[in-house]
């Protein structure tokens, strides 16, 4: 069976202040058997703090016998797992671990064999994602739109296949990040205008000394 993946890219909260921490969760969908593949991150550059860009997580780990280093099939999952690494400015490519794309052991097996098993990296596990991407943002950053570009490159020995998504993260402006001050101030000001308004009529009605 040829193997056919795409990604999966949920950002935690897609609005930010300046300065705010991105948190993106990647899982992959698909099956078929993979040799090679590696996971491109490429943020758009004004989104990175430059001295501390971020960092990304796994939680998935196939095991490998100690002497051969080959797969014995076997795969863990969840916090006791987790390992990762920081992300670089110009861009992080990184390989991940083959379980991802192995068989969740724990699904109650089809008998008809018309669905296709569950892979580790469709999980959930220990509340982990099977990827956390976070990145850190800078304190100066303009307000507006930025992307996060996601590149799963896969081979299965002899094609090469590719699937391509993107986040976008938005930072708020003063205003939508104080928008309650602004309508409280709004609602004062009306307030006084109005105050001011029926003052003036009043001393506008006859009889009035």
């Amino acid at each position: 069976m040829k193997a056919s993946y795409a990604l999966i890219c949920r950002a935690r909260k897609p609005i930010i202040d300046a300065g705010g921490k991105v948190e993106i969760e990647i899982y992959i969908t698909g099956y078929g058997h993979v040799e090679k593949n590696k996971l491109l991150i490429h943020p758009t550059t004004a989104l990175l703090r430059p001295d501390d860009p971020g960092k990304i997580e796994y939680c998935i780990d196939a095991e490998r016998d100690h002497d051969s280093g080959k797969l014995t099939g076997r795969v863990s999952a969840g916090a006791n797992q987790l390992t990762g690494g920081l992300l670089e400015s110009s861009g992080s490519s990184v390989v991940l671990n083959q379980g991802n794309f192995m068989d969740n052991p724990t699904q109650v097996q089809d008998h008809h064999q018309t669905g296709l098993p569950q892979i580790m990296a469709e999980l959930i596990c220990d509340k982990n994602p099977p990827i956390l991407v976070t990145v850190n943002s800078p304190p100066d950053i303009h307000p507006g739109d930025y992307k996060v570009f996601f590149t799963l490159t896969y081979s299965d020995g002899e094609d090469i296949a590719f699937d391509q998504k993107e986040v976008t993260i938005h930072v708020r402006t003063w205003t939508e990040n104080h928008q309650k001050v602004v309508a409280i101030a709004l609602i004062a000001s009306v307030i006084s205008i109005f105050g001011l308004l029926q003052g003036i009529i009043v001393t506008l009605l006859p009889g009035h000394k």
